[in-house]
This record gives structure tokens, C-alpha cells and sequence, in this order.
């Protein structure tokens, strides 16, 4: 998994938890153990589809906007480019003799968009709302 796919999730998250307040990009990526111009950029992503609402200023942030059931991981892995990411371009020969160096790239290349399109669809079942859940069953767990 790709570092803006994560950083997009535990921002969501975050916010969704401490949905009350406004949080800075600084607050953020200090939470997320990530970098405050890496929480901006998918930040932003974030902000262009309304799941979070943002106002600048000293006392600006981001704020979740949507219901955290509305936030699927499935859009959020395509939203910060994870499918391209994981997307390898193979290079076949073309040697008119062989059938592996014509066609290992097509065939390497259709395993691939379905591999990827899994992840999509395992993604596309689970949303923020999920991750929270499963947080806090956790916390139960470690209290008991």
C-alpha cells in the first residue's frame, strides 16, 4: 500500500473519531506520523470530493464533512492514485519465434488489472466508519 493511501485513511479517521473539531495539516501529520505537505496534498483530494470541509488561517483546519459510512476505501484508493501506482508496464520482445517474449506482457498485464480491481472491490465493502468500529473494538479489547 502506497503512503497516501494510509495518510488519507488515518486523517479520515481521525477526524471522524474528534468529529467536533477543526485539526491543522501540523496536527494531522503529527497524529499520523506522516509530513505536513503530504497531509495537504490528499487533504486536498479529500476536500474536492466534500469529505471534509477546510478553512485556512491560524485558527482554520479540516473538519469531516460526510456521514464516515459515506467515505468508502474503494473511492480512497483510486481518489489518491493507489490503482495507477500498483499499475507495472512490462515490456515483451518481439521475437516472432517465441510465444512467451510476444505475449508475456498481455498476459502479465491482464493478471494484473484484475489483481488490482480485487483490491478495488475488498476496498470498496469497508469505509471509514468500518475503520472505526474496528478501532474501538480493539480499545475494548486492550481496557478489559
Amino acid at each position: 500500500m502506497g503512503n497516501d493511501f494510509i495518510v488519507i485513511i488515518h486523517c479520515l479517521t481521525y477526524l471522524s473519531v474528534h468529529c467536533d473539531r477543526r485539526f491543522s495539516s501540523q496536527q494531522l501529520a503529527h497524529n499520523a506520523c506522516s509530513n505536513p505537505v503530504i497531509v495537504r496534498k490528499v487533504m486536498s483530494l479529500a476536500s474536492s470530493k466534500g469529505y471534509v470541509d477546510v478553512v485556512n488561517g491560524a485558527n482554520g483546519g479540516y473538519k469531516i464533512q460526510v456521514d464516515p459510512k459515506d467515505i468508502s476505501l474503494g473511492d480512497l484508493f483510486i481518489l489518491v492514485g493507489e490503482d495507477q501506482r500498483l499499475k507495472k508496464q512490462y515490456q515483451s520482445s518481439l521475437d516472432e519465434v517465441c510465444l512467451v517474449a510476444n505475449h508475456i506482457c498481455s498476459v502479465f498485464s491482464d493478471l494484473q488489472d484484475k489483481q488490482i480491481q480485487n483490491e478495488i472491490d475488498f476496498y470498496q465493502k469497508q469505509s471509514i466508519f468500518d475503520i472505526v468500529q474496528r478501532l474501538q473494538k480493539k480499545s475494548e479489547k486492550v481496557e478489559v
